[in-house]
């Protein structure tokens, strides 16, 4: 018996506080520990093991169907169109038609989308709450299918340039509501890949970087490109499949990290390269990027959207990812508008401000990103809230939920079978 309740405090007190405090309490009602050791088996996390792949259930298979193409691949649109806004730079023909645009010109057709999505930061939770996730979508789809046939009909730079501003403010509308309504609706065994996915097909290609180390043709410009993208993709999607075996702080702290050693040695190969002009540091420079990128992708690409999603309460999700939309969005906005002057005017010791940054990011993903692996939404809430708060909804979750429910036509009635 002793050692039967030497091995439930053990794994009482492996918990997290909340945890332990709500296990402390069965004992009083339970004094033996057979409850303890029910409860620990039945976590979240073997039951979620214990449901068949969604591709053995017609139900799920309708779902990832519907999902898909409706809410993951909208929220992709953001990544396609900084990839293609970059791949543009590469093509002369394009370069031509609108004056060849550098410094402060090519940096605001790349951020004037960015300045879109600030812009309609406001509305898009609004619309997410009141008319529901569904909406929110349509709604920015429609603005971004405006901006888009603009953008295709685009005659000169101020045509170009608005198309990209509404572009952008349709866009909040999408990557507010998107990845909240793929994290409420997925099945909680694939809710971490699934959400991961959504910003997994989100690459950039660094066209002005190639320039700094003498790589200038435009067809090799464009091959390293497209090479780079499908790289990314790859690293991004095998990352998303992995984050519920590995879990988010140790893909972080590696991403973190890794980013910062390789970006110092590519800060290191460029100045080489520019005070020397050595063919073997512009090489590593193009190997440093690969490998940058590799790092980047381990968290960057399928954690962020995910792990917002994760930790935000359902009261204030969509208001949340909001916020998270806001300042991306703000941070992409000074990087597209400052990198190209910044490399034009003093090329590689530009990037020493990103090794800085990259300093502090290491420092908070290492100290104070909390794990999130094999907990359902409610018991992540009670992570942060407590047990007391999270045993239930909330009064303020519930009539979120119904408002949403109500404005989307749907029954929150459990089927009976």
């Amino acid at each position: 018996m002793r050692a039967v309740t030497s091995r439930s405090l053990y794994l009482s007190s492996s918990q997290p506080a909340p945890r332990q405090a709500k296990l402390k309490k069965q004992s009083a009602v339970r004094p033996d520990s057979e409850p303890v050791e029910q409860t620990l088996e039945a976590s979240f996390a073997s039951l979620t093991k214990a449901e068949a792949p969604w591709y053995r259930v017609a139900s799920r298979v309708k779902l990832y169907t519907l999902l898909f193409p409706a809410a993951v691949m909208c929220y992709a649109t953001s990544g396609y169109d900084g990839s293609m806004m970059n791949s543009l730079q590469t093509v002369s023909y394009w370069e031509d038609y609108f004056g060849n645009p550098e410094g402060s010109q090519l940096g605001l057709m790349s951020a004037i989308m960015a300045l879109g999505n600030i812009c309609s930061t406001p509305l898009a939770p609004l619309a997410a709450d009141t008319l529901g996730r569904r909406w929110g979508i349509t709604i920015g789809s429609i603005i971004m299918a405006i901006g888009a046939i603009i953008q295709c009909e685009s005659r000169n730079y101020a045509m170009f340039v608005a198309s990209r501003f509404i572009l952008g403010f349709g866009l909040t509308f999408c990557t507010t509501a998107a990845p909240t309504l793929v994290a409420e609706l997925s099945h909680p065994k694939e809710r971490p890949t699934i959400t991961a996915i959504c910003n997994t097909c989100w690459y950039l290609d660094l066209s002005q970087v190639l320039n700094t180390v003498g790589i200038k043709d435009k067809d090799t410009q464009s091959l390293n490109n497209k090479l780079i993208n499908i790289w990314y993709w790859l690293i991004a999607l095998s990352s998303a499949n992995i984050t519920d075996r590995v879990g988010r702080r140790p893909l972080f702290r590696i991403s973190t990290i890794g980013m910062l050693v390789v970006f110092t040695a590519w800060t290191i190969a460029s100045a080489l390269f520019a005070q020397e002009g050595t063919n073997a540091a512009g090489i590593a420079v193009i190997a440093l990027i690969f490998l940058y990128q590799a790092c980047y992708c381990v968290a960057f690409f399928p954690l962020p959207v995910a792990y917002s999603v994760e930790i935000l309460p359902y009261s204030i999700r969509a208001k949340g990812m909001a916020v998270y939309v806001f300042s991306t969005k703000a941070a992409i906005f000074v990087n597209q508008y400052v990198n190209p002057i910044g490399l034009s005017n003093i090329g590689w010791r530009f990037y020493i401000v990103y090794v800085v940054i990259l300093v502090i990011e290491s420092f908070i993903a290492y100290g104070w990103f909390v794990e999130t692996k094999g907990r359902s939404l409610e018991e992540i809430k009670e992570i942060f809230d407590g047990e007391e708060e999270s045993e239930g909804l909330g009064k303020g979750d519930v009539e979120a939920k119904e408002v949403v429910s109500h404005s989307e036509n749907v029954s929150v009635t459990p089927r009976q079978g």
